[in-house]
Order: structure tokens, then sequence, then C-alpha cells
């Protein structure tokens, strides 16, 4: 436990703090009492906490709504993860989709998001599809606000999207989403949205939240940053009505009239709560090293429930790359290159390794009961020098073949795989003694074998690679092939699959499941009010991102999909507050 420090004020002294995740989540002091407008340091409408994308939006749509807005950053920038992120966002029945006269219907909409999200409990003869009635209406809020979100900064110069084209021999088409072949997902293209930038260019995160920080910068809202917020503030009647802020100037409790927003953030980077909540190994983390859970804590104090608390958004990375950074610059979202199959500790393929990351990472937690083990915790991308060579530079394979200290090669298949149990030697303190089976050598021949045979016939019985639109085109369009090598185009009939050569060398490295960040916290109305354990909204108090409750709890549900209802209940969020009559 830690003492918290005393604020100038009389009624403002500060509860014990404390940081056990179950203590946060079940057993916490109530949030600080205030009631005097003497003991507030500062006043403002709408305070926001956190300055990435859901953030940046939220406070943005507050100023333009005409309330007096301050956004408190814990870190000495504004971006956040956001900023180090692909930078698109998934919306449903966006300007563009319209502009095309492409029908993204509401009801098919529901029926595909809950199906993936929700498969035990779908029921499409349901009124709510099965799922509860907040469920529902939050992803019915996502639908309805996202492209008015979208339009609503372009309109203020906050910023300015486009689609995501993928150019084709017979012009263009548009990237499909995570699940677009089942029957639901009657539009399964086009929704990816991106930053454009003024000269017409599309971009990533960091233009993302160039524009979105440059905005609020130019708007009139007061940025605080190294400013992490410390406590929420409420009235007898348990309405939010401030913040406790510190800074390098001491603490401060900042009175918000009308609402006080979180978007700061997941849990990932509090190692407590992870222990306590992730119901599975995490290798490494991408978020930025602030995102620690300070929305689980104190909205909890506040009264909170919370919900998908063992929720997260999930990509393998490369363990030895975890071990080295704290936040991870990059997670493996694909698996690089056409004649590269993933083996497991016992030499086995374990999943399509061209599917998405989230589902990918997801293949990672099979729990083996007999063996009491999760056997494909491990998993080994076995590529060769085609690969190596014709796709370098495409995270995690370097631009050399061998330069990188977490690639493993050798000559043979039985050199590779003897180098490979003994780079697991090394790192078994950190990956609870995970080592090759003795069966390992025979089955990656057979593996080698069946996938080689695959790849020439175009056809994967076993994990049915390259059937669905998904897994050849982020093959074709997130991949870059380098020019000048000596490999030719891929002849065979499935541009995902080509034979590795017959010779070495061979190349592994160690793959191990990890997280974008977590998706759990309190949960929201369709309106982004926080709720309390009634389903009754707490006064005052809102939440957007990845420090609440995600509605899509452990679906991805297309690119863009931490983004889009990240920006989208910003959005919601920031009308809400600032439509609030002041407290």
């Amino acid at each position: 436990m830690t003492e918290a420090q005393e604020s100038s004020g009389p009624s403002l002294k500060r509860r014990t703090l404390i940081t056990g995740a179950a203590a946060a989540a079940l057993a916490l002091p109530a949030a600080v009492r205030a009631n005097s407008a003497r003991e507030w340091q500062e006043e403002t409408d709408v305070v926001v906490v956190g300055g990435g994308a859901a953030g940046c939006v939220a406070a943005s749509t507050a100023r333009d709504a005409g309330a007096q807005v301050i956004l408190c950053e814990k870190a000495g920038f504004l971006g956040g993860t956001s900023a180090k992120s692909g930078g698109g966002y998934w919306i449903p029945n966006n300007f563009d989709l319209q502009a095309r006269g492409v029908a993204d219907p509401k009801e098919d909409f529901l029926k595909f998001t809950i199906k993936y999200s929700y498969p035990a409990a779908y029921d499409p003869q349901h009124r709510t599809l099965g799922v509860p009635e907040n469920t529902f209406a939050l992803i019915g809020a996502y639908y309805d606000h996202g492209n008015a979100m979208v339009e609503h900064m372009a309109s203020i110069g906050a910023l300015q999207s486009a689609p995501f084209p993928i150019p084709t021999a017979n012009g263009v088409t548009y990237y499909p989403d995570y699940l677009e072949h089942i029957a639901e997902n009657v539009t399964p293209r086009g929704r990816l949205l991106v930053p454009k930038r003024a000269d017409g260019v599309l971009s990533a995160g960091d233009e993302l939240m160039s524009q979105l920080s440059q905005h609020v910068q130019r708007s009139g809202i007061k940025v605080l940053l190294d400013s992490p917020v410390v406590d929420i503030v409420q009235d007898d009647a348990g309405s939010v009505i401030g913040v406790v802020v510190t800074s390098g100037s001491g603490t401060r409790a900042i009175r918000a009239r009308r609402g006080v927003i979180f978007c700061s953030g997941g849990y990932s980077q509090n190692l407590d709560l992870v222990r306590d909540f992730q119901p599975f190994p995490i290798f490494g983390r991408c978020a930025l090293p602030g995102c620690t859970g300070d929305f689980v804590r104190l909205g909890a104090r506040a009264g909170a429930r919370l919900g998908n608390m063992t929720g997260a958004w999930r990509a393998q990375c490369v363990v030895e790359h975890a071990l080295e950074y704290q936040s991870l610059p990059m997670d493996v979202f694909w698996t690089i290159g056409d004649s590269v199959f993933v083996v497991n500790k016992y030499g086995q393929r374990c999943f399509n390794e061209k599917r998405n990351y989230q589902d990918r990472t997801r293949q990672c937690y099979v729990w083996d009961a007999t063996r009491a083990e999760y056997p494909n915790l491990l998993t080994f991308p076995i590529y060769d020098r085609r690969t190596a060579e014709l796709f370098a530079g495409n995270y995690p394979l370097p631009d050399v073949p061998a330069d990188d200290a977490c690639v493993i090669s050798a000559d043979t298949l039985e050199g590779l795989a003897a180098a490979l149990d003994e780079r697991l030697a090394k790192l078994a303190s950190h990956t609870g003694g995970v080592r090759l089976d003795a069966s390992f050598r025979e089955n990656l021949k057979e593996s080698f074998g069946r996938f080689n045979r695959y790849a020439r016939e175009g056809r994967d019985p076993e994990f049915h690679r390259g059937l669905n639109p998904y897994d050849v085109e982020s093959h074709q369009a997130d991949q870059i092939q380098q020019a000048g090598t000596q490999w030719p185009p891929n002849p065979y009939p499935c541009p995902a699959m080509h034979p590795l050569l017959e010779s070495g060398p061979y190349y592994t490295m160690v793959l191990g499941p990890g997280v974008m960040d977590t998706n759990g916290g309190p949960v929201i109305g369709p309106t982004a009010a926080v709720l309390d354990s009634a389903g009754k909204a707490i006064a005052g108090l809102y939440g957007a991102g990845n420090c609440i409750a995600s509605p899509a709890a452990d679906a991805y549900w297309g690119p863009g999909a931490t983004l889009g209802p990240a920006m989208t209940f910003g959005y919601i969020a920031g009308k809400s507050a600032a439509s609030r009559r002041p407290a």
C-alpha cells in the first residue's frame, strides 16, 4: 500500500490507495468527496484524461460544442499508443461506402459483430441477438455515430480521412474485414479509413495523432502534460465533479462542471493487474509505459462496474524483443512470406498462418488437458532463403536474413531444430521452461513435406490457408517484396503459399503471445456514461478507448477496430459531457 498525498483543501484529504488488482475491483474505499467551490485550484467544464486518439477526439468534440476543456496527459507528450499504431479506424457505413453506393445495413452489421464477438450467445431470432441490452445498444451506438465522428472531425479541421484502396490488376478493391467470409458480414470491405495528409497521401498513426493533437493545441483546449490524474472527486450524491492531478508543481484539484472523460489506455503495463485478470501468459506489450490501468482503480473507487477484464487486443511478439523493450516497437501482425509455415514445440503446424493477428494469437492458448500445457504457447516460423531475402525488412524479418540476434539459422532442418532448442534453453527462465519435444525433428520434416505439397497444389486441407480473401489480400497488401532479388514472382496456385526450398539455409525465431493493450475496465452505456453495478449511469463520468470494457469482447472486427470504437465513443463522450447541465 502507498499513502497518497493530501491536497490543500480541507475535505480533499486523500484516502489510502490499494494497488492490488482484486482490491481495486472489489474493496476500494469511496472516491474523494468535495462540496465547496473554494476547495478547487482550477475550474473548467470538461476534463479529459488521456491524450491519445480517443482523448483528443473527445476534447475537440466538447470544445467545438462550446465547453471549456482541460486535457490531462500522464506522459510528456500527446499521442499515446495511437501514435505508434497503423493509424486506421474501422467505421461502418462510412462516407466512402455511401458515396460508392455500397450498402452497410445496421441490422446486418449488428448480426456480424455480435456473432463474431459472442458466438455462444448469438441468436438471430432474439430481439438483441442474444446479448445483453447494453451490449446491443453499445454496438448500435458505434454504428450510428462512427461516420458522424469522422465527418465532424473533418468539418472542424481536426482530422482528414480517406478510404484505403488496394490496387489490383482490374482496378482497386478495399481491405477486407477479419472475418470476411461468413454470411452475416454482408459488407466485408471498405470499412477501413486512414488519415490523409494535406498533400493527399494516406498515412498512419503518427499522422493521425499529428492532426488531432495540433487541432487540440490550436482550439483553446488547455493541455496539462506530465499530469497524471490520481483521483476522481464526487459530491455527496455520487456525481463526478472533478479530478485530482499531480505534476511537478504539486497536487491540485480541478473542478469539472459538466463531466470527466477517461481515455487513459488499458492496463497492460501494470503487471499486478495482468497477473490478476489476464487468464493467459503475455510475453510483450505495445502499449506505452503509462498504460497502467488507472481507470480500473479510479473507476472502481467511483462505483463503476468492471467488464471484459480478461480481454485484450492480442498479437504475437518476438519473445527476445519483448525481453528487451518494455513497450514493443512492433508486434508480429503478419506471418511474413509465402515459403513459410509455423510450428509448435512438437514440430506441428497449429493454425492458419495467414489469418489475422488476434485470432492467430488466441490459438496460442489452446489447452492440452492430457499434458496440462499450452502446446502452442511458443511458436516458430520456419522459412527459407527465398522468404528471408524476398520479404526482407517486413517485421520481424531483418533487412539482411540473419542480421538480428533473435533469428536462428542453420543449413539443414536438423541443424535448425538443434539451434532452436539451444535458444529455448537460454530463454527457459522467461518462458516457463518450454523446450522442444523429442518428436520435434521428425514432425518438422513431415510438416515441411506436407506444406510443400499443399503449396504446389494450392490447397491446404489442414488449416485452409489461402481459402478466404483476407489470407491472400493481407499477404499481398501488407508485405513488400524486395526488388532486385533473384526470386521470381510466386507461380503457384495460391499466392499465399510457395514451397520451401529443398536445401538450406533455413531460419526461425521464437514467437509468443503478446498484446497491443488490454481492453477491459469500467462499463459504459451508449452515451459513453460509465455505469455502476446496478447498470445506472454515474453522473458526470464518461469513458472511451482501451480503458473501458470493449463491446467487441475478444473479437477484432477488422483493421482499425481498436481505434474506430475508441474515437467514436470519444466523440459520443465529448458530446454527452458538453451538453450536460453544469454541476
